[in-house]
């Protein structure tokens, strides 16, 4: 898990491969336990009470249960599917309509396929005067664009309104 600058529970929210979170919180959980193990053990017999390895087993318990819960909550967003956060997404917004030959970006969505996979399926509007191989010319360049400061970006389909008078909509697909 690469935590960078971030905290360690930031990054553990953040990171969209769950192996990496998913070894920390089992280790962490092991170590905890042993933990508590071990002070149970030492209360029960210092006190000569088995109660205390009883209940140092119910709290083991209990850390496996809430170590469950987290793991759970954070994977879920990766098995129903979880788009990028909300500042990447309006980064992705800005550096799209920035170009010259978009009119107007209607709407950007985005999936996670794995830790680096992301699909983006755009739709947007180009310019009025633009022909068909200057609307492929502009596919072309926002795709280089965004996949160079988006590597993750692995896919990207853009879906476009046509201007002509019969408003018909054309997709265009590229990998």
């Amino acid at each position: 898990m690469a935590k960078g600058r971030r905290g360690v529970l930031e990054a553990i929210h953040k990171t969209k491969d769950p192996s990496s979170f998913m070894v920390f919180f089992e280790d962490s959980a092991a170590l905890l336990g042993l933990v508590v193990a071990f002070i149970g053990i030492l209360l029960g017999r210092v006190f000569d009470n088995p109660n205390a390895d009883a209940i140092a087993s119910i709290i083991i318990g209990l850390i496996l249960g809430v170590i469950s819960f987290i793991l759970a909550y954070e994977s879920k967003g990766l098995l129903i599917g979880e788009g990028v956060d909300a500042e990447t997404l309006n980064k992705l917004r800005a550096l799209i309509e920035a170009d010259g030959d978009v009119a107007h970006v209607s709407r950007l969505l985005t999936l996670h396929f794995g830790p680096h996979e992301v699909l983006l399926t755009l739709d947007l509007r180009f310019r009025d005067e633009l022909s068909a191989v200057g609307v492929r010319a502009a596919v072309n360049r926002l795709r280089k664009e965004v996949k160079k400061v988006y590597p993750d970006i692995t896919r990207i389909y853009f879906a476009s309104e046509s201007v002509g008078q019969d408003e018909a909509s054309f997709m265009t697909t590229h990998h």
